[in-house]
Formats: C-alpha cells, sequence, structure tokens
C-alpha cells in the first residue's frame, strides 16, 4: 500500500480575525485596548443578533473598575508587569466568577460579557 503524502500547509494569522484576539489579553483588557468592542461586532455580524452590543460595551469599559486586589497582585511588583505576565484564562475566570463578579442581589455584574465569554 502506498501511502500519499499530503503537503503541510501553514496556518495563516494574518487573517483578520486574528486581529480581536489581543482584546483579551489582561493587559490590553484592563487599559480598555479597545476601548470599545465595535470592531468585535463589525467582524462578527451575527453576535449583534444575539447580543445586546450597547450593554456589553458597557460591561466591557466596567471591567476595569474591578478591585486590583480581586487579582492577588503582588506588591512587590507594578500593575503594568503583572497584568503583562497574569495568564488571561485565570484574569477572565476571576472577572465572570466570585465575589466581585457579582451584584449585591447575587446577580452576574457581567452578563452579557460572560454570556458570550468575551
Amino acid at each position: 500500500m502506498l501511502l500519499q503524502v499530503i503537503p503541510f500547509k501553514r496556518f495563516s494569522f494574518k487573517d483578520h480575525v486574528f486581529q480581536i484576539i489581543p482584546l483579551v489579553k489582561p493587559k490590553n483588557a484592563r487599559n480598555l485596548c479597545p476601548a470599545s468592542l465595535s470592531s468585535l461586532f463589525k467582524r462578527f455580524p451575527l453576535l449583534n443578533d444575539h447580543c445586546n452590543v450597547v450593554e456589553a460595551d458597557k460591561e466591557w469599559r466596567s471591567h476595569v473598575d474591578m478591585p486590583i486586589d480581586y487579582f492577588e497582585i503582588d506588591s512587590s511588583q507594578s500593575t503594568f508587569a503583572f497584568y503583562n505576565m497574569m495568564d488571561v484564562e485565570f484574569y477572565w475566570n476571576r472577572v465572570f466568577a466570585g465575589f466581585a463578579a457579582k451584584l449585591p442581589n447575587g446577580e452576574p455584574q457581567f452578563p452579557t460579557l460572560n454570556r458570550y465569554h468575551f
């Protein structure tokens, strides 16, 4: 039996979809870079049909008001260095889970972002 060799083609990371990925990095999210999620909604128009765009943008801008100590920042590190090194999954799990992510009535503080995991 002869095996057919299929040439390996590299995946192109130049696609515009990958320009959105940096927004989930903690240092970018905390600096509101981008200031709005409008580029995300333009790139994925289907989200407009299933998501309250105004609420998502409002939650995006307000998530930066969560207290710094909630992210367990070591006082010997600069805030910039900490967010630069922070694991993306740790950051967003802290934003979407735990006591600081809930309103006094127990409802999620960021229900739109949490629902779509922006």
